[in-house]
């Protein structure tokens, strides 16, 4: 990549402009220090761009943990609550951020922050909708770096968490201040995940399926054959109901043309969904994606328009 990059007279430069490209790697692909070393053997090579050339790095290589201040999980919520609301969230991850960090890495982090604070599509404020009253489903739970952030700061009422230790559901909403617990002990170092939900706190409708259980029957008498069947499905399920849907985390493509279908009421087709938040991984196809839009279905889109605002 570097050769391609850096000027040399073996390279024909058909554009005449300089080309600035980036390594972005994700889902376990960043580890042994490769962001770093690929970062500082750029500098050795002499690219201008160095600190660019890869994301993942330690902050003193020039890198912004995004896990640690909350940065794709704000563009995210961002995209889900008011503008009043949003400036109280960014308030307090900046109180966080003083005791957290100091220096150049927390002034790049605010600047990037006030900008996004001036984007007007957002789904309660549009829409006049009291957070405390809506109904939320998230892929990605306490284990994970977008799913943790999400927990702590939604005000809304959670159903369920999806993670890759299972399933945690309650019709009746999940208990709040359960899944913030959870979510605080990855910032401790300790190990989580939606399985660790105390089951005392479940209504009698509500269940915990871990990824390995095999022949159970849930509360309401429906059979699952596969945990993990189960788990990698749930979003498709008679279960996956609520007002919004929040992928912060899971299998890219999980939602495609061919089972798209399954996310509308078959007697009326009324979407199961009012909104989709996609936070990560490109959830839903293009093709699946259109097909929500066109049927009524508020879509905001992995990549550019969350994860790109969040990550860099």
């Amino acid at each position: 990549m570097l050769d391609l990059l850096l000027p040399h007279h073996d390279v024909v430069d058909r554009l005449g402009i300089p080309e600035v490209c980036f390594l972005g790697p994700d889902e376990n692909t960043a580890t042994g220090g490769l962001p770093d070393w690929a970062a500082e053997r750029a500098r050795e090579r002499g690219a201008w761009f160095w600190k660019a050339f890869t994301t993942g790095k330690r902050p003193q290589n020039g890198g912004i943990p995004h896990d640690v201040f909350g940065m794709t999980t704000a563009s995210v919520e961002t995209y889900v609550r008011g503008k009043q609301q949003q400036q109280q969230q960014q308030q307090q991850q900046q109180q966080q951020q003083q005791q957290r960090r100091r220096g150049r890495c927390r002034r790049l982090l605010r600047a990037r922050r006030s900008k996004r604070q001036k984007n007007p599509t957002r789904i309660y404020e549009k829409l006049g909708l009291d957070e405390r009253e809506v109904t939320r489903i998230q892929t990605g739970g306490p284990d994970g770096d977008l799913g943790s952030n999400a927990l702590l700061q939604t005000k809304s009422k959670t159903l369920a968490v999806v993670d890759g230790a299972g399933v945690v559901y309650d019709p009746e909403g999940l208990n709040a201040e359960e899944l913030r617990r959870l979510a605080s002990l990855r910032f401790k170092g300790e190990k989580t995940s939606s399985m660790l939900f105390d089951s005392s706190l479940l209504s009698p409708k509500g269940f915990k399926v871990p990824q390995d259980a095999r022949d159970i029957t849930l509360p309401d008498g429906t059979y699952v054959a596969s945990g993990i069947e189960f788990r990698n499905n749930f979003h498709l399920s008679e279960f996956a109901v609520c007002d919004l849907f929040n992928p912060c985390g899971g299998r890219p493509a999980s939602i495609n043309p061919q089972n798209v279908e399954k996310l509308f009421e078959q007697q009326t087709g009324i979407p199961k969904f009012k909104f989709i938040v996609e936070g990560a991984n490109v959830f839903i196809t293009d093709e699946a994606r259109r097909e929500l839009e066109n049927r009524g279905v508020i879509l905001f889109k992995d990549g550019k328009s969350l994860f790109f605002f969040g990550l860099f």
